[in-house]
């Protein structure tokens, strides 16, 4: 008996044996293809280097100020609760107007303080970035995203 082409494809992924790398299976109308994937090692040095990314900061091109401004990496908790107050009635622009004054320590020198007139201290990012809510936004979803937070992955 003929053997169709996926239980050639299988049988040749059970003779790989080798551990550097993970196969996947397509299959599609009684076809299989082999997707190889590369995989390096985690060694002892990744994992004690790991926690060095934790004091991370990074340049961020603000089109609203025409230059780059740096951000810090807050800590995971910090995060957490300050995303916990959407689900405490706090509005999700709030919530990014906090995340990137809290990221950015220029926002959060007295001199800006005090130039601008606002309620709460994060809200003087509103008026810094010339009102402009889409680059806040941008800005809160770039800092979210060294967290793991991905907004370009589909809803399933």
């Amino acid at each position: 008996m003929a053997k169709s082409s996926m239980e050639k494809v299988l049988e040749q992924i059970a003779e790989k044996k080798c551990e550097e790398q993970i196969i996947e299976m397509q299959i599609k109308d009684d076809t299989a293809s082999e997707i190889v994937y590369d995989v390096t090692r985690v060694t002892l040095d990744s994992v004690l280097n790991r926690g060095i990314e934790e004091n991370m900061v990074k340049d961020y091109y603000c089109e609203p100020l025409g230059g780059n401004l740096e951000l810090k990496r807050l800590s995971p908790e910090k995060i957490q609760d300050t995303l916990a107050e959407i689900n405490q009635g706090v509005s999700e622009f709030r919530v990014y107007q906090k995340i990137v004054y809290l990221s950015c320590d220029l926002f959060q020198r007295k001199e800006v303080l005090e130039k601008y007139p606002h309620a709460e201290p994060y809200e003087v990012v509103y008026q810094i970035m010339g009102k402009n809510i889409a680059e806040i936004n941008i800005m809160a979803k770039t800092i979210l995203e060294w967290y793991g937070f991905d907004f370009d992955a589909k809803k399933q």
